[in-house]
């Protein structure tokens, strides 16, 4: 499986689906999953999965940045990672990504924030 999916936005997808195979980087790939991530979720609410494909697009791409080196120096991609699962009912392992040494106590403490009338 790679970054590509079924797209509502055609023109941002291919545009990160050709950087990625021209010059796939850890921007790039983190960039694609975040793309993924919002076609897979409803805009307002984001907690309302609508595209299960989406979102594990979004995961696959999130897993390629976080092979390059410096990767565990973004907290973003563990909170995308973490939005992603929470978003698939995974809270759990949604938990573990909040919890890592790396996420900022700033980052936690927004992530722990719910959305009103949640």
């Amino acid at each position: 499986m790679d970054c590509q999916t079924e797209t509502i936005l055609p023109v941002p997808n291919q545009t990160l689906t050709v950087s990625i195979n021209v010059y796939p980087c850890l921007k790039t790939y983190l960039e694609m999953g975040q793309v993924c991530y919002y076609m897979g979720v409803d805009a307002v609410q984001e907690l309302l999965l609508t595209d299960e494909n989406a979102i594990n697009n979004a995961l696959v791409c999130i897993a390629k940045a976080m092979e390059f080196d410096i990767s565990d120096t973004l907290p973003e991609l563990q909170l995308l990672k973490g939005k992603c699962l929470r978003v698939k009912g995974e809270e759990l392992n949604a938990i573990k990504c909040v919890s890592s040494k790396h996420f900022s106590w700033t980052a936690k403490a927004h992530w722990a924030q719910r959305p009103s009338g949640a």
